[in-house]
């Protein structure tokens, strides 16, 4: 395979495989929690339970293979545990039923630097969509969803108790950060093939020339 084939095919699988997106990120590298605000996880088990989501769109096309989230636990037990779900979009609400769904056994301690990560997921995405994440605290959790400084508002659910239907409302987003590979768009690899397919014909009108000298 000569030179100009080599590298048309490698822009094709180049764009092909992906790369690591940033679909959706609002903490932007900030880790100084101490004393900012939060939303409280609380399980049903302690007095004033609450489950929070909040919805994001999605800037890309893909996979979703990791998201942090900006939450911590505040009554010293180091096994402060919960479900980490994410859901469709209807209309600015929480679809019925969840797409993944991924359980914890511990949250990172009050006022660290730290984030709740979840890694390894394969959660399809699409560019322009919107979908919610849902932190569940489990029975005796005590937690909060901390506020990136600045937030802009955007739309929240939040309810006392799993079998309550959730309370929506605009407010300052908590930290979150969702990262994948991405899908090129149809159009982006039409356009690639036709640049591959280019480079081919003007390839073999070279050759053809130089035969004929």
């Amino acid at each position: 395979m000569n030179r100009t084939l080599i590298v048309a095919a490698a822009l094709c699988g180049a764009s092909l495989s992906g790369a690591q997106t940033v679909f959706y990120d609002n903490i932007n590298g900030y880790s100084a929690w101490t004393g900012t605000s939060s939303y409280t996880l609380r399980g049903t088990g302690l007095s004033n339970p609450q489950w929070l989501a909040q919805q994001f769109t999605s800037s890309a096309t893909g996979n979703i293979t990791d998201i942090k989230l900006s939450v911590q636990h505040q009554n010293g037990s180091a096994m402060q545990s919960g479900t980490m779900s994410v859901f469709n979009d209807s209309g600015n609400t929480m679809s019925g039923s969840p797409i993944a769904s991924v359980a914890f056994g511990a949250s990172p301690t009050w006022d660290s630097t730290s984030l709740l990560t979840f890694g390894g997921l394969n959660i399809p995405v699409i560019s322009g969509t919107s979908y919610w994440v849902q932190v569940n605290p489990s029975l005796t959790s005590d937690m909060g969803w901390r506020i990136v400084p600045g937030s802009a508002n955007g739309n929240i659910a939040w309810a006392g108790n799993a079998a309550s239907p959730p309370t929506y409302f605009n407010g300052p987003q908590a930290g979150m950060t969702v990262e994948g590979t991405a899908v090129p768009e149809p159009m982006s690899l039409g356009a690639l093939g036709i640049g591959a397919l280019g480079l081919l014909k003007r390839r073999r009108a070279s050759s053809a020339g130089n035969r004929l000298r």
